[in-house]
């Protein structure tokens, strides 16, 4: 319940305009414009101050690359609809979205190499990996 001070506040603002009445509520849209770069692009991009160039880290290039590349619904390599990696083709990490394509796990690590470093050191009697392995050196 509200005490008598409250309702009396209460009571002495019926019938004013508030003050909020004509401003559009949800997201500030200045905000949101500087955030995507469009208000400021002199401060944006290649022309911020904290650009890095081709000197930045994997990761930070792969979010930059995932940025500029959309993201397929199947893989590029095999064709199949699973979970894609984003993999550098020529493993030199350049910021050129050419060289990057949407792999599944299975192409990104045969493409790589992995597959076949992970299958060679878990040969033994009863590998069940064994046969992978043969088939992948057969496609070679």
């Amino acid at each position: 319940m509200a005490t008598l001070k409250q309702q009396k506040y209460w009571d002495s603002l019926k019938g004013k305009k508030t003050w909020n009445k004509d401003i559009k509520t949800g997201p500030n849209p200045t905000h949101s414009l500087r955030m995507t770069g469009k208000k400021f692009p002199s401060h944006s991009g290649k022309n911020h101050e904290n650009w890095k160039g081709n000197n930045v880290g994997l990761i930070a290039l792969h979010e930059w690359m995932r940025k500029q590349i959309k993201e397929p619904k199947c893989c590029e390599e095999c064709g199949k609809e699973k979970k894609l990696d984003l993999a550098n083709i020529s493993q030199e990490y350049k910021r050129d979205v050419s060289d990057w394509e949407y792999l599944c796990r299975r192409c990104h690590m045969i493409k790589d190499g992995r597959m076949e470093r992970f299958l060679s050191t878990h040969r033994f009697i009863g590998n069940p990996y064994q046969k992978r392995l043969e088939k992948l050196e057969n496609e070679r």
